[in-house]
């Protein structure tokens, strides 16, 4: 995995060893998963971005009441435009969502085929177009036994070299843009300067020169790795998951159902006004069923089906040495996630796994006889009146969201965990939120209905269509 990345973003943290140089790079990012900016920087512009996939599927369905079409690159391309926003500021002119809205709401009717349809795409900005191809290009990366030669090769190609030279200028553009406004505020005590992950990566960057003694390098190929490494890790994994979302609830309505009754029992005064939740009380809300289900989705979905990790010294595991260097395969989607565990010799294990386990503090197992299914309910933890506590089932009094209900493993873990996965919440969150509030999700063809998956960067449905009729307010 690490020869996949280093070609693309040799300069980005996600493909380097544990250690200090890893280290250096992750403190660039450090401020884009704190609060502050999660609430008054990615929210807006996530929310925002919702709001136009939002508008523009309202258009799909004047058009073609009740017909499937295909959603994966709509849901794509809105949290493209969420990232880039909060990436480089709510300014920032490129956009796919918008023109698609456009273009649909100029027409008066599509002619259709049987319970299908395909709409026109409006040609994307060429800025866009050369980010989605070099994260494209990914896939045919990992495919190669030579990783490293073949990016070589394909980087030449006209179409991917010439989108890897305006990617380069969009990035370098908005690096200048946030260094010269730095700069103008000399004394670097207006926060309010920062408005983007670009902001605050420059920011860090002139912090780390001066502590340093060193002149800044806003421009540096570290600090443009690092930008387009969080664009692309910011939006492909999570509209992934998403579009296995819409599978799952369009062929769970009783989950779809008791989602949306828990939306609007979470939102009372948008439901009187007849009216979207804002995006501050999209953020504050506490729904455990919406926590529930944005769990079991990543945990069906299995966006990331395993994670990857190399032994740093010679080690045992269960029983089996391990030598230093090695690298270690955990499967997302194996035995204890959708089938039994293995069973295991409790003397194999760590002596640290005994202890947790004599200190009940392991995760507990899934239900045998419904592990495969998709069920949010597993992650409810529900105290009865007698005081005692169980899951699943909503008839019992004061649910809340069970983080440790059962294994799951879409973040990874430990200090080499998923960076995103705060922001990651907050996308699919606005989401689903915006999405069911506005639409009911139907069931589609059966031809178009299947869970086959192909492997690129991530796991991606084959198929992602969507059936829409308006969700009652009521």
């Amino acid at each position: 995995m690490v020869a996949v990345f280093s070609g693309p973003f040799p300069n980005f943290h996600l493909h380097m060893r544990t250690g200090p140089e890893w280290k250096a790079h992750r403190k660039i990012l450090q401020d884009l998963m704190t609060p502050s900016f999660l609430e008054k920087v990615a929210a807006p512009a996530i929310y925002d971005s919702m709001l136009e996939a939002t508008k523009l599927w309202t258009e799909k369905a004047r058009l073609a009441p009740e017909k499937a079409f295909a959603a994966s690159a709509d849901i794509h391309n809105a949290a493209l435009d969420a990232v880039l926003a909060f990436s480089f500021g709510s300014q920032f002119e490129h956009k796919a969502t918008r023109l698609q809205v456009e273009m649909l709401a100029g027409m008066k009717e599509l002619a259709s085929n049987g319970d299908r349809v395909v709409f026109p795409e409006a040609r994307l900005p060429t800025s866009i177009q050369s980010m989605i191809a070099i994260t494209e290009s990914i896939t045919q990366i990992k495919s190669s036994v030579l990783p490293l030669w073949k990016w070589w090769v394909i980087s030449k190609l006209p179409h991917l070299a010439g989108a890897i030279r305006r990617k380069n200028a969009v990035i370098r553009q908005e690096l200048v843009k946030a260094a010269k406004t730095l700069e103008e505020d000399s004394a670097g005590q207006n926060d309010s300067r920062i408005r983007s992950a670009v902001d605050h990566i420059v920011d860090r960057e002139r912090r780390n020169a001066e502590k340093d003694g060193r002149s800044a390098e806003y421009l540096s190929p570290t600090l443009q790795d690092e930008v387009f490494g969080f664009v692309v890790a910011g939006h492909d994994t999570t509209s992934t998951s998403l579009s296995w979302g819409v599978k799952f609830l369009a062929d769970n309505p009783e989950a779809q159902a008791r989602l949306r009754a828990a939306l609007r029992s979470s939102f009372p005064d948008a439901v009187n006004e007849k009216r979207l939740p804002k995006g501050q009380e999209v953020m504050r809300a506490s729904i455990p069923y919406l926590d529930a289900t944005i769990e079991e989705i990543l945990r069906c979905g299995g966006t990331v089906p395993a994670v990857d990790r190399q032994a740093i010294q010679d080690t045992v595991l269960l029983g089996h040495h391990v030598p230093k260097g090695t690298t270690i395969l955990m499967l997302a989607n194996g035995p204890s996630m959708f089938s039994p565990s293995f069973s295991i010799d409790e003397t194999l294990r760590s002596q640290s796994s005994q202890a947790s386990e004599k200190g009940h503090m392991r995760f507990r197992e899934w239900d045998k006889d419904d592990m495969a299914l998709f069920k949010p309910e597993r992650w409810l933890a529900t105290e009865t009146k007698d005081g005692t506590v169980g899951n699943g089932d909503l008839k019992l009094q004061n649910s809340s969201f069970d983080a440790q209900a059962g294994p799951s493993m879409p973040f990874g873990g430990g200090i080499r965990g998923c960076f995103g996965r705060r922001l990651a919440y907050v996308e699919m969150r606005t989401f689903l939120i915006t999405i069911l509030w506005t639409f009911e999700l139907l069931k589609c063809p059966d031809e178009v209905s299947g869970y086959e998956a192909y492997d690129g960067v991530v796991h991606k449905p084959v198929n992602c269509f969507v059936r829409l009729r308006n969700a009652p307010l009521s």
